[in-house]
This record gives C-alpha cells, sequence and structure tokens, in this order.
C-alpha cells in the first residue's frame, strides 16, 4: 500500500510506500504553511522509483 499526501491549497502531492514518511512530509508542509489542510489518503497503487538517469 502506498501513502499519497496532497495539499489543494497550494497544489503539493506526494507519495510514499511508508507512513512514517507520510506523517514526517505533512508535518514538514505544515511547518511552513499551517493553515494548508494537508492531507494523508492511503491508495492501492504502487510507487514507481525514481531512475537515477
Amino acid at each position: 500500500m502506498a501513502f499519497r499526501i496532497t495539499c489543494p491549497t497550494c497544489g503539493f502531492e506526494g507519495e510514499t510506500h511508508n507512513r512514517e514518511v507520510a506523517e514526517s512530509l505533512r508535518e514538514m508542509h505544515l511547518g511552513r504553511a499551517p493553515d494548508h489542510p494537508v492531507e494523508i489518503e492511503p491508495t492501492r497503487t504502487t510507487v514507481e522509483p525514481v531512475s537515477d538517469e
């Protein structure tokens, strides 16, 4: 399972397999924009690995 992090106010999006990383990204975003409604949603999709190319 993956977790999608989204902020409809500024368009921030992220996705990770790790719930703790998702929470950390959420906290980091809220630290910079405390009035933004950042949400974490579990998804059934998998995260594609990032290429080193």
